[in-house]
């Protein structure tokens, strides 16, 4: 309905390209983004590497949305919870580089 509404549904098969190491879909089976040479190796297992951007893209997600909707009110909280939700986000963001960088490293040896 959304390509049908905007028009753009010439752009799909582009999107899903760019998309594909980002979203969940078949095509990562045949081309994981920690393979050494794309298309020669399949997925066997749960790989860790890649996920940090999403991840805390969601969380980043999760910060603007309720900071939006706390922002629409009169809330006496709306600072603490967005300050605790920042520090929190950012310590996420962290500790998702820190795992993607050990799991790059236990890869490698």
């Amino acid at each position: 309905a959304l390509v049908d509404a905007t028009d753009f549904g010439h752009l799909r098969f582009d999107y899903r390209q760019a998309s594909a190491a980002t979203h969940a879909n078949a095509s990562m089976v045949l081309e994981p983004p920690d393979a050494d040479h794309l298309g020669s190796s399949l997925v066997t297992g749960p790989s860790p590497v890649g996920i940090n951007t999403p991840a805390h893209g969601a969380a980043i997600s999760l910060v603007v949305s309720t900071g939006t909707l706390m922002t629409s009110a009169d809330y006496v909280s709306t600072v603490y919870v967005l300050s605790t939700m920042l520090e929190l986000c950012d310590r996420a963001g962290a500790q998702l580089l820190d795992a993607e960088a050990s799991a790059k490293t236990a890869e490698s040896e």
